[in-house]
Order: C-alpha cells, then structure tokens, then sequence
C-alpha cells in the first residue's frame, strides 16, 4: 500500500460552488440548488470524458447540449485523464464513486459556512460513514477508486496545546480531534501513526497546505518507501 501526499496553494476561489454565491453572480449564473449544481456536475464529467476520447462529440442532456465537438489537441491519457471529485453529502460522494477516479472524503458543507458546523462533522465516525458510503455507491468500481483526505491544519507540535485550542474552537472532545484525519497535528510519531492507520482504512491521498510542507518533511521522511509526494 502506498499512500500519496500533495500540497494545495489556497486560492481566493478554493471554496467557490459549494458555499460562496459570488462566482455565480461574476458569471451571470444564478446559483441553483445543491442537487441542480450536482446534476451539472455529472453531466459535465460525462461531457470531459466523451471530448478527451477524440473525435467529434454530441451530448443531449438536461443541462448541456453539445453537437459535433472536437477537443484539440487530443489529451495524451484520452478518456482516462483521472478526475476528482470531493464532497461531505450523501449526493455529491454517489456521484463522485459512481463516475470519479479519486474521492475526496471532506466534511459537511450542508451548512454553507465553514464554521463550528462544518468542524463537527469532521469526526472518525462520520469520516467512516462517508468512505462506506462511497464503497457501497461505487458498486464494481469499489477497487479502482483512491480516496483522498483534505487537511484543513497540519503542525508538527510537542504539547496538546494546538489540539486543545481545536478542541474549543469546533466544540469537539479533544479525544475526537485526535482522531479526526482532517487534522494531522502532534508529534511526527503521532501523525505518522494517524496517517497509516486511515490508509488502512482506504485513505491513501493526502492533501495538505502548502504552507505545511516544510513542516511535515520529517513526516514524510518517516513514511518513506510507503509514501509518494
């Protein structure tokens, strides 16, 4: 088993679909419901798969019609580009194992504020709920997909006094921040530790913040030779 590590560089359109309205309003799209957005969204996955595979392409679905496109120049991996789908909802994970190659388990953003709300439903057990919940959807697919596990802090820390800051801030038993993969904070042993045992459990691609890098090398260098990056 191997497990993969990527950093992400924060963007001011990180959180853009699902929480914020203003790029819909710069775009001049108004900002449908959840499941309305979720539809495009698979439409469009079919659209990106159908143009990567060469050739001219025609799609007629409820959202998107196409007639005859061509997608020049032709992607190297064609229809097999690997794509990425991340969500905390019971309606975006089906999607995503239904027609994604990576799946991001994130926590609930039913909220539309990443807030205390979102935080708790950061916890083992519903993490656990939500990787089932993605087995169970993806059918035949299960063994083809990875799933991925966005970190929203890592820091590398000798005392519990960054895990019992977390603890008052998202209102979660410092035990369930502990256990949450979407912190990865403690000691270089502690997180390692977490880390190989959610990639255990299927969580085998990590995203961390750039900013983190430096930090979590020691980390990495612990987990070599069963860690890419």
């Amino acid at each position: 088993m191997t497990t993969s590590i990527r950093c992400f560089r924060p963007f001011p359109f990180w959180w853009p679909q699902r929480r914020l309205p203003a790029p819909f309003g710069w775009a001049g799209i108004p900002k449908e419901r959840a499941g309305i957005r979720i539809e495009r969204l698979s439409e469009a996955i079919t659209i990106c798969r159908g143009i990567w595979g060469g050739g001219t392409y025609s799609f007629a679905g409820k959202h998107f019609q196409i007639d005859g496109l061509e997608c020049t120049p032709v992607p190297p991996q064609g229809d097999q580009i690997p794509i990425v789908v991340g969500g905390g909802g019971v309606k975006l994970l089906s999607l995503a194992a239904r027609q994604a190659d990576i799946i991001g388990i994130n926590p609930s953003f039913a909220s539309g504020q990443q807030d205390v709300t979102q935080a708790q439903t950061a916890t083992e057990e519903l993490t656990r709920s939500r990787i089932d919940l993605v087995r169970q959807a993806a059918g035949a697919h299960a063994d083809q997909i990875e799933l991925q596990c966005r970190v929203h802090l890592a820091a590398v820390v000798e005392d519990d006094s960054l895990v019992d800051f977390l603890a008052n801030a998202t209102k979660l038993p410092v035990d369930e921040v502990r256990k949450s993969p979407h912190n990865l904070v403690g000691s270089v042993d502690e997180i390692v530790e977490k880390i190989t045992r959610w990639a255990a459990e299927g969580l085998t691609y990590w995203v961390i913040p750039y900013e983190a890098l430096d930090a979590m090398e020691p980390v990495i260098a612990k987990l070599n030779g069963t860690t890419t990056v």
